[in-house]
């Protein structure tokens, strides 16, 4: 029993455990240990897919601060 990523457009969408003639019978490809869903996979070489970069939404509170920062600044021109 081995890991096997299930691919669809060459990313693996899927992660199985099984046999080799199961895998490969439904087109299960070998996965690395360091590889998952998400990264790719194209003519049997591995590449991570790329980092996510998340852009941090300010909170209410955030929002808030700023706009009292805003407000203080105006009112001392005043």
């Amino acid at each position: 029993m081995a890991d096997y990523a299930i691919l669809k457009n060459g990313i693996c969408i899927n992660i199985i455990t099984a046999d080799d003639a199961f895998a490969t019978a439904i087109g299960g490809v070998a996965l690395p240990q360091e590889f998952g869903i998400g990264d790719s996979c194209i003519d049997g070489r591995w590449k991570k897919r790329p980092d996510v970069v998340t852009e941090r939404i300010p909170t209410l509170s955030d929002r808030l601060t700023a706009l009292e920062a805003a407000m203080l600044e105006v009112m001392s021109h005043v």
